[in-house]
C-alpha cells in the first residue's frame, strides 16, 4: 500500500504515517532561475518515491515535468540523508514572467514499497541502468505517443496477476477459427503467483539494435525501421535453452546466457534474470485484460463477423497489411519498404483495457513454452510454463501467440497459438517478442 502526502504551500512539513514514508517536506524556489527545489526525508526502508505538482489546485501536466530530476520517480535509499529533487518548468509554463506565489503550489509525494511498485516502469536502454516509475500512462512525461518510448526507452506496464486464475486458451464454441475440442468448458485452468511488468509495445527494431548492436529484421524501411517491431529473431538468439533457472548466480552467468541478447539487456538495465520472455500463461492473461471474449475489446465474435471498420481498426493482420491477400513472401521492396504493408509502427492500433498495444496481430510473440505443452489441465496448474513437455522430447518448437500481419483475423485472438522451431536459422519475419519482468 502506498503512502500519500499533500503539501499545501511552498514550505511545509508532513508527519510520517506508514512504512515506508516521507516527512519534513520543504519546497523552495530559486527565484533567479525559476526551478522548484523539493527536499524530504525518507524512513521505513528503501522506496520508490513519486511526485505530482499542482498549481492553484490543478495538476501540472506530465509534459511540463520533463525536467524533474533527482530523488524522484525512482528507487530512493533510506540512508538518513536528506533527499532532493528539482523541477525546472519550461518557459511556456511560466507565461509572461509569472512567478510562483506562496500558497498556490502543492507537491504531493507518494512512497511505494519496493515490492509494490507503481503501475509503469520506464527503462533507459543506454546502459545507464536508469529506471523510472510512474503511476499511470498519463504521467509519462513525454506522452505514450513519443517515439522515444519506442527507441531509446522501454515502457512496461504492471499486471496484477498474483493469486489470479483464469481459463487459459478458453474460447466459445461459436468463436471462428477454433476447433470444437477447445470450448470454454474444456479450457486449461491456470493460476499465476506473481505480478509482472510487460512491455506496453512489442520490442522494436531500434530497441533491439540499441541492446544487441545488429538489425535482423526484414521489414526495414530506412525511414521508419526504428519503430516497427523487431522480427526475424528466435528464442535461440535471445537466451539459452536452460530457462527457467531460479538461481540468479546461474541464471546471470556467462555459461547460462553466453552472449545472448537478454544477457546484454539485463546488463544494460541493471535487472536480473526476472527480465525475460513471458510464459504463454502470462502473455494470455495480460492480453485478455480481464475479458474472456474472443477479442479483448469485448466483441463476442472475431473480425469477419463484425463490420469492416472493426476489423481494420483492431490490429494489423493480412487484410490491412498488404491491401488484400496474405503476404506469402516478404522479399520485394513493395512489401519491405511500404509502411502501409507488412508490420506497422508499434502502437498504431487501439490498446486493450490494460494499456497494452498490438497484443493481437503485427508480429506473433514468442513465449517460453514448448509447443505441445498445451494439453488441457485436469486440475488447476500453478504458473504453467510448458518447460517439461517438449513436442518430441528434443526442445524443438516454442509457442508464439497473438497472430501476425501475415495471418487472417480469425488467427489474431488471445486463445490462438502457433509455434516456431527453436533451432538456429528458423527465424521468420512474422515473429517478434515483448519482454516481461517478474516481480519478486
Amino acid at each position: 500500500m502506498k503512502t500519500f502526502f499533500a503539501l499545501a504551500s511552498l514550505a511545509a512539513s508532513v508527519p510520517a504515517f506508514a512504512v515506508p514514508s516521507v516527512s519534513d517536506v520543504e519546497v523552495s524556489q530559486i527565484w533567479a532561475q525559476k526551478p522548484l527545489r523539493v527536499s524530504y526525508s525518507l524512513s521505513g526502508g528503501d522506496a520508490i518515491v513519486t511526485a505530482e505538482i499542482f498549481t492553484n489546485g490543478f495538476p501540472v501536466a506530465a509534459g511540463h515535468q520533463l525536467s524533474m530530476s533527482g530523488d524522484v520517480n525512482r528507487v530512493v535509499q533510506d540512508d538518513g540523508a536528506v533527499k532532493v529533487f528539482v523541477w525546472n518548468p519550461p518557459l511556456a509554463w511560466w507565461g509572461n514572467g509569472r512567478d510562483v506565489i506562496a500558497g498556490t503550489i502543492d507537491v504531493r509525494l507518494s512512497a511505494w514499497p519496493i515490492d509494490n511498485p507503481p503501475d509503469y516502469m520506464v527503462l533507459d536502454l543506454d546502459g545507464s541502468k536508469n529506471r523510472e516509475y510512474f503511476t499511470s500512462e498519463d504521467r509519462l512525461p513525454l506522452g505514450i505517443d513519443s517515439d522515444v518510448y519506442r527507441t531509446d526507452k522501454l515502457v512496461m506496464r504492471r499486471i496484477y496477476a498474483k493469486g489470479r486464475s483464469f481459463r487459459m486458451g478458453a474460447s466459445h464454441f461459436k468463436e471462428r477459427g477454433q476447433s470444437a475440442d477447445y470450448f470454454i468448458e474444456m479450457a486449461r485452468h491456470a493460476m499465476l503467483t506473481a505480478d509482472f511488468y510487460i512491455g506496453v509495445f512489442e520490442f522494436t527494431q531500434a530497441q533491439y539494435h540499441k541492446i544487441n548492436g545488429n538489425k535482423p529484421s526484414r521489414f526495414a524501411n530506412p525511414d521508419c525501421w526504428e519503430t516497427r517491431p523487431v522480427e526475424y529473431v528466435q528464442r535461440f538468439h535471445l537466451m539459452d535453452h536452460k530457462w527457467p533457472n531460479p538461481d540468479p548466480a546461474i541464471a546471470n552467468s556467462a555459461e547460462e546466457n553466453g552472449n545472448k541478447m537478454f544477457k546484454k539487456f539485463r546488463n544494460a538495465t541493471g535487472l536480473d534474470w526476472r527480465l525475460t520472455l513471458p510464459t504463454r500463461a502470462q502473455w494470455e492473461f495480460a492480453c485478455r485484460a480481464g475479458t474472456m471474449t474472443p477479442l479483448y475489446d469485448g466483441y463476442s465474435s472475431t473480425y469477419e463477423t463484425n463490420a469492416l471498420g472493426v476489423s481494420e481498426s483492431a490490429c494489423r493482420f493480412s487484410r490491412n497489411a498488404d491491401n488484400g491477400g496474405a503476404i506469402d513472401e516478404a522479399t520485394s521492396e513493395s512489401v519491405l519498404y511500404d509502411t502501409t504493408r507488412g508490420t506497422a509502427r508499434v502502437g498504431s492500433y487501439e490498446p486493450n483495457a490494460w494499456g497494452l498495444y498490438d497484443m493481437l496481430g503485427n508480429v506473433s510473440e514468442l513465449c517460453h513454452d514448448f509447443y505441445n505443452a498445451l494439453s488441457r489441465y485436469e486440475t488447476m496448474t500453478v504458473d504453467p510454463d510448458g518447460f517439461t513437455n517438449s513436442r518430441d522430447g528434443n526442445s524443438t518448437y516454442r509457442v508464439t501467440c497473438g497472430g501476425s500481419c501475415r495471418q487472417r483475423s480469425i488467427e489474431c485472438r488471445p486463445s490462438y497459438v502457433d509455434s516456431q522451431q527453436d533451432w538456429l536459422y528458423s527465424a521468420d519475419e512474422y515473429v517478434g517478442f515483448r519482454p516481461v519482468y517478474i516481480l519478486p
